[in-house]
């Protein structure tokens, strides 16, 4: 954690597994942590949830449709 704070990402992506448990848990450590707090992406809400299941593993015939939602949330956020 402290080596992302002190990187300071412009747009934070996270691979999440399919627990909504987890989900927001990890959304509400994001929210509170004064940590997180002070990293320019969640200061100006560029955190996305990934689905784990495109990009935790191989995902195989699916590495198109990953692509295409890293670049259509890279484009929302500003990036060239």
């Amino acid at each position: 954690m402290e080596y992302i704070v002190k990187q300071d990402p412009a747009v934070f992506f996270i691979s999440m597994i399919p627990d909504p448990s987890i989900v927001e848990s990890f959304k509400k450590d994001l929210a509170e942590n004064s940590l997180w707090q002070g990293v320019d992406a969640v200061k100006n809400g560029r955190v996305y949830y990934l689905a784990g299941a495109l990009f935790s593993v191989n995902p195989g015939t699916k590495i198109a449709d990953s692509l295409t939602i890293l670049y259509d949330d890279l484009y929302k956020a500003g990036e060239p």
